[in-house]
């Protein structure tokens, strides 16, 4: 059995119905035409676990929406509360099982595809297998890292539940476009259960005793980002379930880390005598971080970071009496569990790739281009020129005052700066392959020359001393101005 399983948990939809088929659809369920239809019982055990009519008045009248929340395990008879595994295969399989239930309402033909739905909510997950879901849930509750600003995410309550109450068995954190939810699957089961005057049966227990869930719930703001119709249909894309894939493993990095648990006498053996310095530079953080959790302790952390990355040890050490209790001293991350069963897939855009303008009609030169800037961040700028000299000189001067604001953080301790200083000065070897104009390409080698960007570039030029003497170049004069500028 995997470690983990990347699949699909609900999804919600809609689709455009006429007023004739929303009074039909309301009788079939034995509602009055004039009563709100919200059924939650009539599909269920065959995975449509809510149905509703929403109308929507405008200037042109009332438009009719049908609507559909669907669990991909019930509609395939899979399981009770486990995922479907995200395969196209499966997806197929699911989309046609919802279009058998659809053909039972009446519907017209063209509005009974459950597949040229429009998607509004998607529930993707990572199923994690470990023998001690409670304590792996304690120890992601402490290393949550939201520093990152640029996916303006923050904790979120759960109704009734303090912090302290919830640590070892589930939190949410995200923004208004999704949210992630983690939590212990057994324990939510079991006080759903009680809610309800329900007892959870020794099937259901075995299916998901072992299972800590890492849910992203996107929201119409994510959907429409993740699939390029936002209709059901996408999901049967391989290129969609791979960005998907690449977009759970990156943000399981960026929120979680990529390192692994230890206790202090895992620490001693995995760790000393060899590397004794790098433990003593980070302990007193790391017993601080323990003792409370990674946000708490942020300004220290970021000091000593890239010592806990060489290490590939978390910040959050597993405690003595958590050791005892479990008889454990170390727990594997859920990155390393993560991408062996699921590797991540390459970027789409491969490294030497560059923005290639296109001739507009009035015979500029123009493409948008990223910017890497430390302190702002990712920022798409477009680019025009009156030839393509004009053009590139432009992207160049754009690119290196770029990365000269940057260079402050290439030894940064923050390691998101870090990151977009270096992504800045990758950007120029990019350009550098694909740059057209002789003076400019041959520039932009001797820029990268003399600043060893890239130590592997070379100036496939030729040998002209002169770069301006092609006509409309970047002379390596201008260049130095820019650096010291």
């Amino acid at each position: 059995m995997k470690q983990v399983v990347f699949g699909i948990h609900t999804a919600t939809a809609k689709h455009l119905i006429t007023q004739k088929e929303s009074n039909a659809v309301k009788k079939f369920f034995g509602v009055d035409i004039d009563k709100p239809l919200e059924d939650e019982t009539h599909f269920y055990e065959r995975g449509v676990t809510k149905i509703w009519i929403q109308e929507i008045s405008n200037k042109r009248g009332i438009r009719y929406y049908l609507y559909m929340q669907i669990n991909f395990t019930r509609i395939l008879g899979i399981g009770t509360h486990k995922i479907m595994p995200y395969s196209i295969a499966n997806m197929k399989k699911a989309i046609k099982a919802v279009n058998r239930i659809l053909k039972l309402l009446p519907l017209l033909d063209k509005n009974n595809k459950f597949q040229d739905w429009t998607a509004e909510r998607i529930d993707i997950t990572f199923d994690i297998y470990e023998q001690h879901t409670p304590l792996l849930m304690q120890l992601l509750n402490d290393s949550l890292d939201l520093s990152n600003t640029r996916k303006r995410c923050e904790r979120l309550p759960i109704p009734d539940k303090t912090p302290e109450q919830l640590k070892y068995e589930s939190m949410r954190f995200g923004n208004s476009s999704y949210v992630y939810n983690t939590y212990v699957k057994l324990t939510e089961v079991l006080q759903k259960a009680k809610k309800n005057g329900r007892t959870v049966t020794k099937e259901e227990t075995e299916e998901i005793q072992n299972i800590l869930r890492i849910e992203r719930q996107n929201h119409a703001d994510a959907v429409k980002k993740m699939l390029p119709h936002r209709k059901i249909a996408d999901l049967t894309d391989d290129k969609v379930r791979t960005d998907i894939l690449r977009i759970m493993i990156d943000e399981t990095e960026l929120f979680f880390g990529k390192r692994d648990f230890y206790s202090w006498k895992g620490i001693v053996q995995k760790y000393c005598p060899e590397h004794k310095a790098d433990i003593s530079k980070v302990l007193d953080v790391m017993v601080r971080i323990t003792n409370n959790s990674l946000e708490a302790a942020q300004d220290d952390y970021i000091k000593v970071a890239d010592t806990f990355n060489n290490l590939g040890l978390s910040p959050v050490g597993i405690k003595k009496d958590d050791a005892e209790q479990y008889g454990v001293h170390f727990v594997e991350g859920i990155y390393s569990r993560i991408t062996a069963a699921y590797p991540r897939p390459p970027d789409r855009r491969q490294y030497n790739s560059f923005p290639i303008p296109h001739q507009t009609g009035d015979g500029r030169f123009k493409a948008a281009i990223t910017l890497y800037n430390a302190d702002s961040g990712r920022k798409r700028v477009q680019v025009a020129g009156k030839t393509l000299a004009d053009y590139e000189n432009k992207v160049f001067s754009k690119l290196v005052s770029t990365y000269i604001a940057n260079q402050t953080y290439l030894e940064s301790n923050n390691s998101a700066q870090k990151d977009l200083a270096l992504k800045s000065a990758d950007s120029i070897v990019r350009f550098c392959k694909v740059a057209k104009t002789t003076a400019v390409k041959q520039g932009t080698a001797k820029f990268i020359k003399n600043l060893k960007l890239d130590s592997t570039t070379e100036n496939s030029t030729g040998d002209n001393p002169n770069p301006s003497a092609t006509g409309g170049g970047l002379t390596f004069a201008a260049m130095q101005t820019i650096i010291e500028s």
